[in-house]
């Protein structure tokens, strides 16, 4: 789970202009909710004999493997995320170089 959700932000963060807090909290926040829901309704948890609830058949999602989908979903919170932002890239750069100068938190 938490690769599904970590590895989107660290190449947002490192490869897209347009990355700031708001797109990481879309990225964790949605990438969390998709792979927790995802995992709880797949065949590790119930609906197969070697699942944690065995006896129960409550799945729903067919995969085991939940990165399959959450990956590309958290990929596209985080672009969904920068569209509904209200920030220019211009104002993320002097964010960035006010923290870095001062050590300080600008919000």
């Amino acid at each position: 789970m938490a690769a599904s959700v970590i590895l989107p932000a660290v190449a947002y963060s490192l490869f897209w202009k347009s990355f700031h807090r708001t797109v990481l909290l879309w990225m964790v926040h949605g990438g969390l909710i998709c792979c927790t829901v995802r995992q709880l309704s797949s065949p590790t948890v119930s609906g197969d004999p070697t699942a944690l609830f065995a006896d129960l058949d409550f799945q729903w999602f067919p995969l085991r493997h939940i990165g399959i989908v959450a990956l590309p979903a958290t990929l596209l919170l985080g672009w969904a995320g920068s569209r509904m932002s209200r920030r220019t890239s211009a104002e993320t750069v002097r964010e960035a170089e006010a923290r870095v100068l001062t050590g300080l938190d600008t919000t």
